[in-house]
């Protein structure tokens, strides 16, 4: 490195070099340094303090206590002594120790966004420490006093940070809104030396009546917006649910003839799998009020998470469900329960607390919850409940006598209204028995109060979005580009292109915000071409829907092409009646969604006849086209878009990112913990303004017009009355 000698400035000495409240320019930075011997000699000079730069007014302003004694920064600069010398900052002999202690409005929000980011899985336990060692540090040196929150905060840094975060966060007020962990034994896998064998080891879940107990008894207005929506919205619900007339309601053994419908809350109950880390899976279970539409947090509640490398076969999923089932009990009397989920009664040595809370009810008012829905695809439908018929096994459905090879009276492909499949539809109390023929393996859930099996719902996500989609978005797009009659290019990479292009403005001019990135040469790659989880979501494939129709109506020029454009519209038809519906369809809007579902699938199963004649692997037929019809004709007067797992997946996502800050071996039962943090901070914002939140009865009106939800399903109750 050659170094050039500059000489200095006439008249300028070298020392330590001003302090300038404006940021260097060019031109300074190429002035020469000091030399070591003159800035040794001039290490103790101050600067003058009329060059010291102010610190930032609306920091110091925001990190300083109420009460504070606020210190001009060059005058205590200008009177202090060495660095390490000056004295630290006292507060005024008249400030209350209530007045410094105090937390103000802006520091307040500082820890809550602390604990948030916690709470949401952005930053760590000892991360947040840090920080706050470091706010808590900035504070001082500004002459303040850093609150008692932040000191606190900043002493988590260590290994014990996480304790420590939750035992001082159980002194909070808006803590007592959630229960405590509920411990219970569960078989678990061990690992290393031990691998395959298994124990019984303590899990951890936030029990469903306890919730809705203490969230009652401390946030009455957060128990109206989450679980009932109001005493009208409860009454409005139920009629709505009398006027389908099905057996579930009449039948329900927690709605008796007698009682008021608006202390009995629906409840419904979701859970699903979610890849963590490396090969990793967790499951996730979450309950809920169906009478209440709103934001994911506040409509999907977290019963526990199960890892998947600690499950035992089916004993440790049937442990869980025992569990929840037994909690969905209690709901269902409106009483707290006298006995664990073993059947051991509680009592001073085995759960004191809530021994001292046997046979109270749960609410003042007597309200009860009443088991309405189960969610999930059909892999958890099948883990969960036991299911004899399964997607896999040749009789592949359990709702009928549908199977793979056979008869072709009972071929699954049969997707007419009229078909003999809609002859062998099993009834509840039939399948139960048929379930409970083995008694090692029945499900825990089937002893829940008012269970139907008509009520465990196909997923129109899974099953629609995210099954018969992604057949036949992938099958028209292989045709449309086959020859350069819709897109005029030379080759299939160059008319996928041009196909991109037209899809990406045709979402631009809809506003549309969840789409594809780009057709790829693998949408049309054979045979049976299929759109995979990293090329679309399900949201994008739903939208995507509308676009094909729209190109396969401009290219129906012969019979093929003319039975692909009925297809698109019959499924384009069917999303915009459940898009205009509520929660409950009317008897009109289920007679269309029935005629526009079978014609696309009827369309469906033409073109893969056609496609089979001709040797060409092209829309492929599963067993989710076959659930399709359960969904459509099946769904008892309920919307299917309105029991979608669109919000369950975007909670199982949310505890997945709380799941992967966590220690793995603790990881479910602190990620429980702080899924707390999160669920009492943003309650209790709810709690302290009736304004919070819109009315949890009404659907939020989506960004796209073309897009529009429906009204309020009372409107459309009253409309029909």
């Amino acid at each position: 490195v050659r170094l050039k000698i500059m000489s200095a400035a006439p008249g300028r000495t070298f020392g330590a070099p001003p302090v300038r409240p404006w940021p260097l320019t060019a031109r300074d930075r190429l002035r020469p340094r000091p030399s070591m011997a003159s800035a040794t000699a001039n290490v103790s000079q101050t600067p003058p303090a009329s060059m010291l730069p102010p610190p930032p007014k609306k920091a110091r302003e925001r990190l300083m206590p109420m009460g504070a004694a606020v210190i001009d920064p060059a005058v205590a600069m200008a009177s202090a002594g060495p660095p390490l010398a000056r004295p630290v900052a006292q507060q005024p002999a008249s400030t209350s120790e209530a007045t410094r202690n105090k937390l103000p409005g802006k520091e307040l929000a500082l820890v809550e966004l602390f604990l948030e980011n916690i709470g949401k899985g952005k930053s760590s336990v000892a991360d947040t420490g840090r920080t706050a060692k470091a706010v808590a540090a900035y504070t001082m040196a500004r002459g303040g006093q850093p609150d008692d929150a932040i000191t606190k905060l900043a002493e988590m840094t260590d290994q014990n940070g996480e304790r420590k975060l939750h035992a001082w966060l159980q002194k909070a007020p808006w803590r007592r809104m959630l229960p405590n962990l509920y411990e219970f034994d569960m078989p678990k896998q061990l690992k290393g030396e031990l691998a395959g064998e298994h124990t019984i080891m303590k899990h951890a879940a936030i029990l469903p009546h306890e919730l809705f107990a203490s969230m009652y008894a401390h946030a009455p207005a957060v128990f109206e917006a989450i679980l009932t929506g109001g005493s009208q919205n409860l009454k409005e619900w139920w009629a709505a649910e009398a006027a389908l007339k099905s057996k579930w309601f009449q039948h329900h053994p927690a709605i008796p003839a007698d009682r008021p419908m608006d202390v009995c809350i629906p409840v419904g109950m979701h859970g699903d799998d979610a890849g963590v880390q490396g090969q990793e899976k967790v499951t996730v279970l979450t309950w809920g009020s169906v009478a209440v539409a709103g934001p994911t947090l506040d409509t999907r509640l977290v019963f526990c998470m199960l890892k998947g490398s600690e499950t035992v076969s089916h004993l440790s999923l049937d442990k869980v469900l025992k569990v929840m089932t037994w909690s969905f009990k209690a709901l269902a009397e409106g009483q707290f329960p006298a006995e664990d989920e073993e059947g051991n009664a509680f009592n001073d040595l085995h759960h004191p607390a809530r021994a001292a809370l046997a046979g109270q009810n749960l609410t003042a008012r007597g309200h009860r919850g009443c088991w309405a829905e189960m969610r999930g695809d059909w892999k958890f439908l099948h883990e969960s409940l036991h299911t004899q018929h399964y997607y896999s096994k040749n009789e592949c459905c359990h709702l009928c006598d549908a199977i793979k090879k056979g008869p072709e009276n009972r071929w699954y492909t049969n997707f007419a209204i009229g078909s003999d499949l809609r002859t062998s539809h099993v009834t509840t109390q039939g399948w139960k028995d048929a379930a409970m023929a083995d008694p090692h393996a029945v499900s825990p859930l089937l002893h829940i109060p008012g269970f139907c099996i008509w009520r465990v719902y196909f997923d129109i996500m899974h099953s629609l979005d995210l099954g018969v989609l992604t057949h036949a978005l992938p099958s028209a797009l292989t045709e449309l580009t086959a020859t350069a009659d819709v897109w005029n290019a030379g080759t299939r990479k160059d008319r996928l292109k041009l196909a991109t292009q037209s899809y990406h403005q045709w979402c631009r001019t809809n506003k549309i915000a969840s789409k594809a990135a780009y057709f790829g040469t693998r949408w049309c790659k054979l045979p049976y071409p299929e759109i995979g989880q990293c090329q679309a979501k399900a949201a994008a494939i739903r939208s995507m829907v509308y676009w094909f129709k729209e190109v396969c109506d401009a290219a129906c020029h012969d019979l093929h092409g003319r039975i692909r454009a009925t297809m698109m519209n019959g499924f384009v038809r069917a999303d915009e009646i459940q898009r205009r519906s509520g929660r409950h369809l009317l008897p009109e809007a289920q007679f269309e969604l029935a005629a526009a579902m079978e014609q696309a699938l009827l369309a469906y199963n033409a073109l893969a006849r056609e496609a089979i004649a001709h040797n060409i692997k092209l829309w492929r037929i599963r067993p989710k086209h076959h659930a399709m019809t359960h969904i459509a004709y099946d769904h008892g007067g309920t919307n299917p878009r309105r029991v979608s797992c669109y919000q369950d997946e975007d909670m199982v996502g949310r505890m997945k990112r709380i799941y992967v800050m966590c220690h793995g071996k603790t990881a479910p039962y602190t990620s429980l913990l702080r899924y707390t943090i999160l669920c009492g901070l943003r309650w209790r914002r709810v709690g302290d303004s009736d304004t919070a939140v819109e009315p949890p009865h009404r659907w939020r009106r989506p960004r796209s017009g073309w897009q529009r939800r429906s009204e309020p399903y009372k409107r459309k109750t009253a409309a029909a009355a």
